[in-house]
């Protein structure tokens, strides 16, 4: 006793001391925290002044969300992102904010519960009002006029209809759709506008959706066109003759008689800024100008590569960048995806192909480079020197309490959680002489190593074991299928990401030689050869739906981002029967377990179903499975197409830096990734209304979406799902008709939210108690007015709007009940045991007892049974009850125990 005593003491006086050595240590570094306090103060003001929040009436918690490698806009300029909690009696709200050199970007209302506490109570409910009271607001605030110019644009706007008007250099689009009005302010000149440079104001229920500001950041530096299209056509071509092509072309690919003015398949006049860009055109990266940018295609695919964007300032007519354009698929794949017997040519007006074509943008590759260049150190010069003081400061004090507290101190949080990342580089589809791979692109290949990387990096950092298997030994089907077993094993939760090809194959054995299967393919891939014209197929390296559903535990896979196409498709889910092996088809079933399903269905149960949108009416469930129905996007592409502002790359990162820094559910990360780089929210973006999959204006699937199904409530940072657990209830067996009968039930809330209870008592009747603490039990009484067999079932919600699945039912006897026993023999006197149906519903085997209610039943024994193993009964021959009965379904009535034979006529197997 005496030796702990002198330890504890010895331990509490190094602590102490390590506490006032930081403390010390803090009080040296007030420039540092005052930065942050004013970023703080910031969002508070803008909330009050502009929201116009009364936050006298909120109790007010902020925190600064844990600053990112990437956490600078676009590699420019320092951010920050700072989340506010508000709550008091009636209201809970909570926002998070991002500031771009130290200016408001992105407001976005996270949760909104209750009415919120106004300065203005009278404040109007017309979105056209809101949004000018916001800007007149915001201009006040920001002592900037331009607000006060693009409130001006609103008048004599119809909140409650879709319009778009050009005033001035402002182009205004309205959209309104069910409790949602937005408004989106963009700039345009010479007809081109400038997707960058935009304001997004959005409205739910007549408060503040999100707010996105984007105009500042972008300046404008010319506004001259020059150059005619015909003149860009004309570079464009030039241009393209002289590129130093990946793959090796024909002699006389690029003559003039297979490549000229009828191989340009669109052009598009945009506002551009230089990131990307071969040169920056001035000091500033943001600044835009004018660019044509050309499609051309080639007079056929090379490997997957088919043709070229070239984009060509239109001021200086200078050429801005050049990108190839590579598919995901090679023309056999796409049409056999989209049901063509043979080979297409991108010169085929009538070409429609199933995947998003991977589109080599300028954004993309200027991205990749920059990333690649900043991968150790990515913050802004700025933000470092403003927060490198106080990062030392804070390793220094945590460096020296760790060394004390590491031994003493047990994690209070148990759950393991792991975050897999996998990808195909498409490694057998290499020309060995020129050491090209014909199916994707180096720059897509980057790409994902790097997203790959920067993944891994996120789960590494929030409570998950990472695991990056991206390419090389770690995306081969034996690692896949490895990687399933041992974290699945080890860990009680585990997410998957997939960056790959996509497509439909028969597989054969144990499926039917005809059965489509849905797969993603390994790190080889499944087209092997020296070129497209040389190649093999390879299914051996296929991933498919079936193998997956058998190596996936139920519940394990809480996440998981499949990032190829038709990886969400639905068509033929199922886990199909025999004759042959049982076997699972969709790639989404697969993983989860869970057939997809609107949750409106009578049928849908959470147990084994998940909802079809996930993102507007989730379900309660524990998963959350993203991908594609129809075509996917690669990496590389600009989303839209022709006038995207930013690559899926970008937007892809964006949304795995939200989803797993911040405490906030997948669905806000989709939100917040969206306004960030589109300046809508998640559900009005591309990846929602559809974006145009298409090359050369030729239509290759606009259709194409990202689907989020399952539970988009979920929170991926340090997953802990807060869900309420399967209630058990318990209670009487049997009672009198009217009697009231005393049920009760319980369950459990992780996180110890309180719990209302819902009883279903099986007559068409619910009864919803009050809230009541975890793991209380509860109790009710209910009374049934006629004699039946009754099934009692409970649910329960907790007060944050999360509920569980139905309990197991409890059976009750009201009324008088009486036994009755159905035996079953053959004409050989041989007594079996074969399904018995009582009232239409199965109950069991003959032979044994049942209970049932005074009055008439129907008794029946199906007509095809297996009986005794050796026979197979074919027919009903007549039952026998004191009288013969020749009917198959006879009507019984009881009024007391009763036994009663099924005479069956058999023939041998």
């Amino acid at each position: 006793m005496k030796t702990n005593s002198k330890h504890k003491l010895l331990f509490t006086t190094i602590l102490l001391t390590a506490l006032l050595v930081c403390s010390a240590y803090a009080a040296l570094i007030p420039n540092a925290q005052a930065a942050e306090v004013a970023t703080e103060a910031k969002g508070m003001s803008i909330l009050d002044s502009v929201v116009g929040l009364n936050l006298t009436k909120y109790s007010v918690t902020t925190s600064e969300i844990q600053a990112d490698q990437q956490a600078t806009y676009f590699g420019v300029l320092p951010q920050e992102d700072v989340e506010y909690d508000l709550m008091s009696g009636e209201s809970h709200l909570k926002a998070l904010c991002t500031f771009v050199d130290g200016k408001l970007h992105i407001i976005n209302v996270l949760e909104a519960s209750g009415q919120p506490n106004l300065n203005n109570a009278a404040i109007s409910a017309d979105a056209v009002e809101l949004a000018e009271d916001f800007l007149g607001n915001y201009e006040v605030y920001n002592r900037n006029a331009v607000y006060g110019a693009l409130k001006g644009t609103l008048a004599g706007v119809d909140a409650g209809k879709n319009a778009t008007k050009i005033v001035g250099n402002t182009q205004l689009e309205v959209s309104a759709y069910d409790d949602y009005t937005t408004f989106k302010w963009t700039y345009t000149c010479n007809g081109a506008i400038a997707p960058s440079k935009v304001v997004t104001l959005s409205f739910k229920g007549g408060f503040l959706n999100y707010f996105v500001d984007k105009w500042n950041l972008y300046n404008v530096g010319s506004t001259s066109v020059s150059l005619s299209k015909e003149e860009a056509v004309a570079i464009a071509l030039e241009t393209a003759k002289a590129h130093n092509w990946s793959l090796k072309l024909n002699e006389d690919t690029l003559e003039a008689r297979n490549f000229n003015e009828s191989n340009v398949r669109w052009t598009a006049l945009i506002f551009d800024d230089s990131l990307g860009a071969d040169k920056a055109r001035n000091e500033d990266p943001l600044t835009v100008y004018p660019v044509w940018r050309v499609g051309v295609a080639l007079d056929k695919w090379y490997g997957n590569m088919y043709g070229i964007v070239i984009d060509v300032w239109a001021d200086n007519k200078e050429v801005r960048c050049v990108q190839e354009a590579w598919s995901a698929m090679t023309p056999e794949d796409t049409a056999k995806a989209d049901g063509q017997a043979s080979a297409v040519s991108v010169t085929n007006s009538n070409l429609a192909i199933l995947v998003v074509l991977p589109t080599l943008t300028v954004a993309a590759l200027g991205t990749a480079f920059f990333w690649a260049s900043k991968k150790k150190n990515l913050k802004a010069r700025s933000l470092l020197k403003r927060r490198g003081l106080k990062t030392g400061g804070i390793l220094f004090c945590v460096l020296l309490l760790s060394m004390f507290l590491l031994g003493a101190v047990t994690t209070v949080n148990a759950t393991t959680r792991a975050g897999i990342v996998w990808g195909s580089e498409s490694n057998a589809a290499i020309n060995p002489e020129t050491g090209q791979n014909w199916r994707k692109h180096p720059t897509e290949i980057g790409l994902q190593q790097d997203i790959a990387e920067y993944i891994e990096g996120r789960f590494d950092n929030n409570g998950y074991t990472g695991v990056n298997h991206q390419g090389n030994l770690g995306s081969l089907k034996t690692q896949i299928f490895s990687d399933l077993s041992d974290y699945q094993s080890n860990y009680n939760y585990v997410a998957v990401v997939d960056f790959d090809h996509g497509v439909t194959e028969k597989p054969g054995y144990p499926a039917p030689p005809n059965e489509e299967h849905y797969l993603f393919e390994d790190n080889n891939g499944t087209l092997w050869g020296p070129s497209s014209n040389n190649k093999t197929k390879h299914l051996e390296h296929a991933v498919f739906d079936m193998d997956i559903y058998q190596a996936v535990q139920n519940d394990k896979i809480v996440f998981a981002f499949i990032s190829t196409c038709r990886s969400a498709d639905l068509d033929g889910q199922a886990y199909l029967p025999p004759p042959y092996l049982y076997r699972a088809r969709g790639m989404a079933f697969a993983l989860t377990h869970r057939l997809v399903m609107d949750k409106s269905d009578p049928g849908f149960d959470v147990e084994v179903d998940i909802s079809e949108d996930g993102y507007g009416d989730p379900d309660c469930g524990l998963q959350v499975y993203i991908g594609f129905p129809w075509g996917s996007a690669s990496l590389m592409q600009e989303i839209p197409y022709d006038e995207g502002p930013h690559t899926y790359y970008e937007w892809v990162s964006k949304f795995f830096e939200y989803a797993l820094n911040t405490d906030i559910s997948v669905n806000e990360a989709l939100n917040q990734a969206s306004d960030y780089i589109w300046s809508q929210s998640f559900g009005e973006s591309p990846l929602q209304t559809g974006f145009d999959a298409y090359w050369w204006g030729l239509p290759l699937g606009e259709d194409s979406t990202l689907a989020v199904y399952g539970n988009g409530n979920i929170h991926l940072k340090n997953y802990e799902p807060d869900y309420v657990n399967k209630p058990s209830v318990d209670g009487p067996d049997a009672g009198d008709i009217d009697e009231p009968l005393e049920f009760n039930a319980v369950t459990t809330d992780p996180y110890g939210h309180s719990i209302q209870y819902t009883f279903d008592w099986g007559d068409g009747s619910q009864n919803v108690t009050g809230w009541n603490d975890s793991n209380q039990t509860v109790y009710m009484s209910h009374s049934w007015s006629s004699g039946d067999i009754y099934n009692v079932k409970v649910k329960a919600q907790c007060d944050q709007g999360t509920w569980s699945s139905w309990s197991s039912t409890h059976i009750i006897y009201i009324g008088e009940f009486h036994e009755l026993t159905v035996l079953a023999t053959n004409q050989y006197s041989e007594t079996g045991y074969v399904p018995l149906y009582i009232d239409d519903e199965y109950v069991g085997l003959t032979g044994d007892t049942y209970l049932v209610s005074d009055g008439s039943h129907t008794i029946e024994v199906p007509d095809i049974i297996s009986d005794y193993m050796t026979y197979y009964h074919d027919f009903q021959y007549y039952y026998y009850d004191g009288n013969y009965n020749y009917n198959n379904e006879m009507t019984l009535s009881i009024t007391e125990d009763k036994t009663i034979t099924a005479y069956h006529y058999s023939s041998y197997a």
